[in-house]
C-alpha cells in the first residue's frame, strides 16, 4: 500500500502545475473553426483563445503580449485585446486575477472590473468594506449603468454587507435608491429587481 501511495505521489508531484487547459484535439477543433471565421474581431478572440489556452504554465505577461500580438495583427485597439486578457482571468485561469483587475482600471474597463472583484475579492486582498465602496462607486459614478450590471453588483454588495460599517452601508444604500429610483419610469420590469433589494434592504438600517 505503502509503495503505491508514493507512486501516485510521485506522478502528482511531476506534474505540471498548470498544463495546457485545451487538448492537442480541442485545439485542432478550434483551428478548423478558425478558418471559416471571417470578421477581424471573431478572428482576433478565438486566435488569442486557442494561442493561450494551449500554453503550458502561462504567465499574466505571457498572455498578454501574446493576445496584443495576435489582435494587432488584425488591426483590432490594444483595449479590445486588454478585455480579451481580462476574460481569461474570469475563465479559466483565476490565477491572474490580481493584474487583470489592475490592467481593467488602467484601461478604465468598468464592465470588466467588477466582475473581477464580485468573482475574486478574496484573491484581490479587498476587505468586505472596501470591495463595497468599489462595487457602490461603480454604480453611483456611472461607470456601470446597465439594468442586469447593476442587479448583479448590488446582490453582491449586500451578501458583504453585514460585514460592513452599517452608517456607510445606509449611506451608499440611499444614495444609490435615489440615483436608480427614476430609472423606474424608463422600463420598470428592468430596474425593478435591483430598486426592490435595494429599498428592502434600508428597512434593516
Amino acid at each position: 500500500m505503502n509503495k503505491i501511495f508514493c507512486l501516485i505521489l510521485a506522478a502528482v508531484l511531476a506534474a505540471p502545475a498548470y498544463a495546457a487547459y485545451y487538448t492537442p484535439d480541442q485545439i485542432k477543433a478550434l483551428q478548423e473553426k478558425l478558418s471559416a471565421v471571417k470578421e477581424p474581431s471573431r478572428k482576433a478572440n478565438l486566435e488569442a483563445r486557442i494561442a493561450v489556452l494551449s500554453m503550458d504554465n502561462p504567465t499574466f505577461e505571457t498572455v498578454l503580449k501574446t493576445t496584443e500580438t495576435i489582435y494587432a495583427k488584425y488591426n483590432r485597439p490594444k483595449r479590445e485585446g486588454h478585455v480579451r486578457v481580462c476574460g481569461f482571468a474570469i475563465w479559466p485561469y483565476a490565477k491572474f486575477a490580481p493584474d487583470a483587475y489592475k490592467l481593467a482600471v488602467s484601461d478604465k474597463l468598468h464592465h470588466v472590473a467588477w466582475k473581477l472583484v464580485v468573482r475574486f475579492q478574496s484573491q484581490l486582498g479587498f476587505s468586505d468594506q472596501t470591495a463595497f465602496d468599489i462595487l457602490a462607486n461603480d454604480i453611483l459614478e456611472h461607470r456601470v449603468a446597465q439594468p442586469g450590471a447593476v442587479k448583479q453588483i448590488v446582490a453582491r454588495m449586500l451578501v458583504i454587507a453585514p460585514n460592513c460599517d452599517p452608517a456607510k452601508v445606509k449611506t451608499a444604500l440611499n444614495k444609490l435608491n435615489r440615483l436608480l429610483s427614476p430609472r423606474l419610469l424608463e422600463d420598470k420590469a428592468k430596474w425593478e429587481p435591483a430598486v426592490a433589494m435595494i429599498r428592502t434592504a434600508l428597512e434593516t438600517y
